[in-house]
């Protein structure tokens, strides 16, 4: 089983850095929390194992993460 190391520290209230291991070194990039503001808001007040829009909310973190350059995606197995 691979371990894919990951970290979210926080730059400022809108954007994070997001770090994962790539190889023997970390690569960075910054990312827009706008762009998932309203699953922070929903997270924050519907989290329960009965919300029916959890698997949704996870593709769209997946997503976020992933970035335009899909560098998860090509990491680890997506399965559908």
């Amino acid at each position: 089983m691979k371990t894919l190391h990951l970290q979210l520290k926080e730059c400022d209230h809108r954007t994070v850095e997001l770090r994962y291991q790539s190889g023997s070194g970390y690569t960075s990039q910054i990312l827009n929390l706008a762009e998932i503001e309203e699953l922070l808001e929903a997270e924050r007040v519907n989290y329960t194992e009965q919300n029916p829009h959890l698997v949704e909310f996870g593709q769209r973190l997946f997503n976020w993460l992933d970035g335009s350059g899909r560098w998860l995606s090509r990491l680890i197995p997506v399965t559908g």
